[in-house]
């Protein structure tokens, strides 16, 4: 008889133990998809980043995204990378005096297509040692657009 009592008290606890360790992983399991949830949250929720396979992809996005000029309108210090950009002439201006030096992509679909990255002053010499037409990365912020001058992208970076 002690044997078993002896028994279902072992059970009872062994019971007590399996309960209160589910209770505790799951307290942990709710903690841990908060804090997942938390940040991408807060990664989304602030970011409007616009990413575009290809130069030509702006072009064809007023044609077929009838949003996007909004969208470029809206985004205004927001974050963009264009991964082939090719560079078919540049504005050598502000760079003669020492200032930036302005890349522009083929705008012959019209002016609300060009895209003008200015890179730094150090980054143009780089560019004017080797000045030919070619295809580069693109990470900046929109600094603004406009029908009549595009979409421009102050500060810009470029990888060769």
């Amino acid at each position: 008889m002690i044997d078993l009592l002896i028994c279902g008290m072992f059970i009872e606890i062994v019971d007590l133990i399996e309960t209160i360790f589910k209770l505790k992983c799951m307290k942990i399991f709710k903690i841990i998809l908060f804090c997942c949830s938390l940040s991408l949250f807060c990664q989304n929720s602030y970011s409007k980043d616009i990413i575009l396979e290809e130069g030509i992809d702006h072009s064809l996005n007023f044609e077929f995204d009838p949003l996007y000029k909004k969208t470029l309108h809206t985004s205004k210090g927001d974050k963009i990378i264009i991964k082939d950009y090719y560079i078919w002439a540049f504005d050598d201006g502000d760079w003669q005096i020492g200032g930036k030096l302005h890349l522009i992509n083929d705008d012959s679909m019209g002016r609300r297509t060009r895209i003008t990255c200015s890179i730094s002053p150090a980054e143009g010499d780089k560019f004017m040692m080797i000045k030919k037409r070619m295809s580069v990365r693109v990470d900046g912020v929109i600094g603004d657009y406009s029908d009549q001058g595009g979409l421009k992208i102050d500060p810009c970076n470029i990888s060769y």
